[in-house]
C-alpha cells in the first residue's frame, strides 16, 4: 500500500481502504441485482431521454455514502445523483467520486453491460479504484502503484494487464457516439465529425457498450486498444482512468496528447499503450 493511503488510514490502523471499497461495492451490488430482470421505472434528467435514472440509483449511491462516511467522516463526496453537475468542484482532499449505476440505460435494458464506480481521489486523481458489475460478478480494483486486478465469480483475483498491439490497424476500439448528454446537440454533431476520420479508417472493428466503465476495463484487460468518448463525467472516469493507468494504459485527452490528464476534462482516450494513443491522435487530427 503507498506511503498515501497509510497516511489517510491513520484512524483506522486495522482497515484496508481498498477492501472497505470492496466490501461496500458488493454490498451495494446486491440492491442492483435484486431488481435485475424486472420492469424499472425512470425519469429523464432535466429532460434529456437519453440520460436516464432509476430509484436504484438514488438508493445505491445513498447505501455507497452512508457505509463510508461512518469509515471516512472527514472526507469529501460527490456521486452522480446527490450534486449538481454544473456545481461540482473537485479540490484537493481526500475526496470519494462515486457513480452508483453506470450504464442505467444498460440497466433498464437488462443489458449486462452495468457497473458501480467508487473512486477516492486526493490532488484531483485516484488512488484507489474499484468497478463492480453485480450481473457479470466482475470486480475491477486498483491502488495507485499497486497494479491493477480483476476478480471473478469470487474466484482469486489475477492482474491486469493491458493489449500488447502497438499497430492501430490490428486494434479493436470502443467509442461512445451518443455521449455528450445534456449539452447542445450541435456539440454532439461535432464529436460525431470529429470522430468520422477514425469510422472510415482500416481497423479490426468498433464496440459500443453503453457504460464507461465497462469501455475502460475492455482496456485495462486488453479486450480493446482504445477508448474514446466525448462528455464524460469525473463519476464516469475516476476508477476507470486509474485502474487502466495500473494496467499499463495510457490516459490522453482528445484534443492533446501531450495535456495531462484531467478528471474535469470531458473527451478522452483511454489506450492500450503510448504507440496506439499516437496513433490514434493522428487520425483524428488528419482532417
Amino acid at each position: 500500500m503507498c506511503k498515501l493511503l497509510k497516511m489517510l488510514l491513520e484512524d483506522h490502523a486495522d482497515d484496508s481502504v481498498l477492501s472497505t471499497v470492496i466490501g461496500v461495492a458488493k454490498k451495494a451490488g446486491e440492491l442492483i441485482a435484486a431488481s435485475w430482470g424486472q420492469a424499472k421505472g425512470f425519469d429523464c434528467k432535466d429532460g434529456h431521454s437519453t440520460d436516464l435514472v432509476t430509484q436504484t440509483d438514488r438508493q445505491v449511491e445513498q447505501f455507497i455514502f452512508e457505509r463510508l462516511k461512518a469509515f471516512y467522516p472527514k472526507h469529501l463526496f460527490i456521486g452522480e445523483e446527490g450534486v449538481d453537475e454544473a456545481s461540482v468542484q473537485l479540490s484537493d482532499a481526500p475526496t470519494w467520486v462515486v457513480d452508483p449505476i453506470d450504464g442505467t440505460t444498460n440497466f433498464i435494458h437488462n443489458f449486462d453491460q452495468t457497473a458501480i464506480s467508487i473512486a477516492l481521489c486526493v490532488n484531483k486523481r485516484a488512488i484507489v479504484g474499484v468497478i463492480y458489475n453485480p450481473i457479470r460478478k466482475e470486480l475491477y480494483y486498483a491502488t495507485q502503484g499497486g497494479g491493477a486486478f480483476l476478480e471473478r465469480y469470487g474466484n482469486d483475483a489475477v492482474r491486469l494487464t493491458t493489449s500488447s498491439t502497438d499497430d492501430l490497424k490490428r486494434s479493436l476500439v470502443s467509442i461512445e457516439l451518443g455521449a455528450a448528454h445534456g449539452e447542445a446537440d450541435k456539440l454532439n454533431e461535432k464529436w460525431q465529425n470529429q470522430m468520422f476520420p477514425l469510422l472510415n479508417h482500416p481497423i479490426h472493428g468498433l464496440r459500443q457498450l453503453g457504460a464507461a466503465t465497462m469501455n475502460f476495463m475492455a482496456v485495462a484487460r486488453g479486450c480493446v486498444e482504445a477508448y474514446i468518448e466525448s462528455g464524460l463525467k469525473p463519476w464516469d472516469m475516476a476508477a476507470g482512468e486509474l485502474i487502466v493507468r495500473e494496467a499499463g494504459g495510457v490516459i490522453t485527452m482528445i484534443d492533446d496528447e501531450n495535456e495531462p490528464f484531467r478528471l474535469t476534462g470531458k473527451q478522452v482516450i483511454a489506450s492500450c499503450n503510448q504507440q496506439i494513443s499516437q496513433s490514434i491522435h493522428r487520425v483524428l487530427n488528419s482532417e
